[in-house]
């Protein structure tokens, strides 16, 4: 099972999403993050990739939920996010910061359709 990070960074009650610029999932929006690698813990490598993929250190993250991805063999951890600065689109074609009621509307990646209830819980009310 390969582990995952995934930093969902608000800015004015908004949700930084990113449209991926590559495959797998090319066109399809996201949370910064990614897979972790050996002997890394979670923190560490939500840290790397949002200085690989964004330019910036998180200051602070808490985990907010997660699941397993059984046909892709993946357990994907979300993480709410603070920055020392903002999100700068390295990897990403483009970067958008959402209201809560946008969620639904986005084509995210497959597997994370099931959850977007559980993004949308994690708006300020």
């Amino acid at each position: 099972m390969q582990n995952v990070v995934i930093g969902m960074l608000f800015r004015e009650n908004k949700l930084l999403v990113a449209q991926r610029l590559s495959q797998p999932f090319k066109g399809y929006f996201e949370c910064p993050g990614g897979k972790v690698e050996n002997n890394e813990s979670l923190m560490d490598a939500l840290k790397r990739e949002f200085m690989e993929e964004g330019a910036c250190m998180i200051q602070s993250a808490t985990l907010v939920f997660d699941y397993t991805v059984d046909y892709l063999n993946l357990h994907l951890y979300w993480f709410i996010v603070e920055t020392d600065k903002s999100f700068q689109a390295i990897i990403y074609d483009q970067l958008n910061y959402i209201r809560v009621d946008e969620v639904d509307q986005l084509a995210w990646i497959d597997h994370n359709l099931a959850y977007r209830e559980n993004i949308k819980a994690c708006f300020k009310k």
